[in-house]
This record gives C-alpha cells, structure tokens and sequence, in this order.
C-alpha cells in the first residue's frame, strides 16, 4: 500500500470514529432529557416522556396507570380507574413479565367490580286479566 492510501484510510477511520462520538454524544442528550422528564413523576412528563421511551415505554405506561388509579381512589372516580386498567393492558403487552402491572390490573379490576353495583332486580309487571263477573276499574283505581 502507497502512503497516501493507508493516509486516506486512517483519516476515513478518524471521521467514522467523530461521527460515532457525535451520535454517543446525541444519544446521551436524549437519554439525558428522558431522565430529567421521568424524575418529575407527574402525569404530564410521564405522558412527554412516552413517545421517548424506547426500551422502558412499560415502565412508563405503568407509571402513569399508578397516577392515574392513585388519584381514582382519592376522588372516587370511575373513569380514571379505568382508563389506568387500560395503560395497566397496555404495559402487559409490551412486557407481559411485569408482574407489578399484572398486579395493578388485578386491583383496578377489583375495585371497578366492587364499586359498580349490580342493579337490583325489578319485579315483572304483572297484568290481570278481566275476570268474567268483576267489576270494570274505576278511575280512581287507575
């Protein structure tokens, strides 16, 4: 090999190897971001943080499905139970190892159960049938 190949070569080597310090540096950022985001445990950052999430969107599905049964309970609403069942399933179907989301669902679809009551069953209306010999109703009767 000529001196100016084996140049080409280590400098060809040298921009391969920047680049691939460029894109650590570019991953870290982003790595960085999505730390910062998750640290403030709200619903709003978790939420930010979900598109992001790469290799821990479980995790953060389940945090929200935790914030969200968190404050059902505390305000008694139905609606924000269920809607943490559904990010509970959807945690379960990235990972179904996560048995801390197994859990969690479990719970929350205990707790739906118990506070939507059954409906009390109502009697059939019973019609009589006009008997030959009785009196018609009267208005009053009515």
């Amino acid at each position: 090999m000529s001196m100016t190949r084996i140049v080409r070569v280590l400098m060809l080597l040298m921009v391969l190897d920047a680049l691939g310090l460029g894109w650590h540096l570019w991953h870290h950022a982003q790595e960085r971001a999505l730390y910062e985001l998750l640290r403030q445990r709200t619903l709003e950052a978790y939420t930010q943080a979900l598109p992001r999430g790469g290799g821990v969107q479980d995790r953060i599905l389940f945090n929200i499905g935790n914030r969200l049964f968190e404050e059902g309970l505390r305000l008694r609403g139905l609606s924000a139970v269920r809607s943490a069942a559904a990010y509970y399933r959807e945690a379960l179907r990235l990972n179904p190892g996560n048995w801390a989301a197994k859990k969690n669902y479990e719970l929350s679809q205990r707790f739906l159960r118990t506070q939507i009551a059954p409906r009390p069953a109502q009697r059939p209306i019973q019609i009589e049938r006009i008997q030959p010999g009785r009196m018609p109703l009267r208005p009053k009767d009515i």
